[in-house]
């Protein structure tokens, strides 16, 4: 592998600063080589300063890529279980990768607003946008079982391949001798480069702090809010069939879907912290809101917001020794209940509950 950087920060002016960056990379790895030169242009703008605020803007621009990883290239299978809506049972599905993926690449942007108060208030403000191409991700087992179980010929014959049925693989027997979708005994797919997909969203952050009594508080907001993650259709290689569609994810659950996770589309947290001498107490509340399971019409299709409340006490002990307890999830909630095995989103909620926790540190010497 040979790489190649360079960056350059220029002032232009009294209120505009800019950095310039480059990077070149070629590698060869089982025999696929691939290069790519990425570009990053990032820039601020002191749009006023005095004594009582200060206003500036801030962006940046660049490329990147992603190449496969060597679990990707591997060509020995995955294997995991999966329930197979068609045959009313979990059945495997074994993944293999392919040496002939290409790296995946984006085109990312970001733009936003800083703000400082006298007195020691703070905001920030930035929208975020990423456009991937070429995205690794698995075949979708669900679209292969059910073009299979359709009544369609052509598309059973196209996917064909990867259904193992008891008597073989399903392209290798005869039409009349293949297996019916429900009695399939393992589907086998492979990882493969998906065409692409588009995600954004605002990143907001307030912070204040003001001197109180023997100490000082401080209050804090952050949060981001997902607006798109759109995935582009996926076709099936060398031929015109549909294994998905173009799809918009945020505020879905998204389950089993191989490169849309659970997104609800807001996530925030709440901070407000006192300090004094050597104390620090400090309170935080947790929140996601509600998001949909769009494959359940039926069944609870609006999972639930999720709100916890934390605390932390920090105690800066004479002799380099510092003390921390934390009280996580006091309250005691439970995630709210999603229709798949686990009842829960585990990529989102944490199903712990009340918790108390401690540690101890030490330090010694210079």
């Amino acid at each position: 592998m040979q790489r190649l950087f360079g960056e350059l920060a220029l002032k232009i002016g009294a209120r505009l600063d800019t950095q310039m960056a480059a990077n070149y990379e070629f590698y060869d790895v089982a025999g696929s080589r691939v290069n790519s030169f990425d570009p990053k242009f990032g820039w601020r703008i002191q749009a006023a300063e005095n004594l009582d605020y200060s206003l500036s803007f801030r962006g940046s621009v660049q490329t990147t890529f992603r190449t496969p990883s060597l679990d990707d290239l591997n060509t020995s299978p995955l294997t995991t279980l999966e329930w197979i809506s068609e045959t009313g049972a979990y059945q495997a599905v074994d993944r293999f990768g392919r040496t002939d993926l290409v790296p995946e690449r984006a085109f990312t942007f970001n733009t936003g607003a800083v703000l400082f108060l006298q007195g020691g208030v703070e905001a920030t403000v930035d929208y975020w946008r990423y456009d991937f191409e070429d995205v690794i991700g698995s075949m979708p087992y669900d679209s292969i079982s059910s073009l299979y179980a359709s009544g369609d010929a052509a598309a059973r014959n196209a996917v064909a391949p990867f259904i193992i049925c008891p008597g073989g693989r399903a392209s290798e027997l005869a039409p009349g001798d293949r297996c019916e979708a429900q009695n399939l005994q393992r589907i086998q797919i492979d990882l493969v480069n998906w065409p692409g997909l588009t995600t954004s969203g605002i990143d907001t952050h307030l912070a204040a702090r003001t001197d109180a009594g023997p100490g000082q508080l401080s209050l804090a907001w952050d949060s981001t809010y997902t607006l798109r993650y759109d995935t582009r259709e996926l076709r099936l290689e060398g031929t015109d069939l549909v294994l998905r569609e173009e799809e918009e994810h945020a505020g879905f659950l998204n389950f089993a879907h191989p490169i849309a996770v659970p997104l609800p589309r807001w996530k925030s947290r709440w901070q407000a912290a006192y300090s004094w001498n050597d104390y620090r107490l400090a309170s935080y509340v947790n929140y996601v809101s509600s998001y949909e399971d769009q494959g359940d019409d039926e069944i609870v299709p609006v999972i639930d917001p999720f709100l916890t409340w934390d605390m932390s006490f920090l105690w800066r002990a004479p002799g380099g020794v510092n003390l921390t307890v934390y009280g996580l999830n006091l309250t005691g909630r439970i995630p709210p209940w999603v229709n798949i095995e686990q009842a829960y989103d585990g990529f989102t909620h944490d199903p712990k509950g009340r918790r108390i926790k401690a540690s101890l540190s030490w330090r010694f010497g210079s």
